[in-house]
């Protein structure tokens, strides 16, 4: 069941099981993000996954392109 979270000001629905786990989350991000609390974290990843779907869904490959 999937509970409201706040993060940046923005109120945003997280599922219970995330995609990936925080010690995960911060040996990709790198140094930079090593203060951010665990809950942070998680937002960041969730910014990030809604990019990337976005992404995925709304850029097209022309038809003209050789894939």
């Amino acid at each position: 069941m999937p509970t409201q979270k706040t993060w940046s000001g923005q109120i945003m629905t997280v599922s219970e099981k995330p995609i990936i786990s925080v010690k995960e989350a911060r040996k990709i991000l790198g140094i930079e993000y090593k203060s951010l609390s665990d809950e942070h974290i998680m937002g960041v990843v969730a910014s990030l996954e809604r990019i990337a779907v976005h992404f995925l869904l709304n850029v097209k490959v022309p038809y003209n392109r050789m894939v």
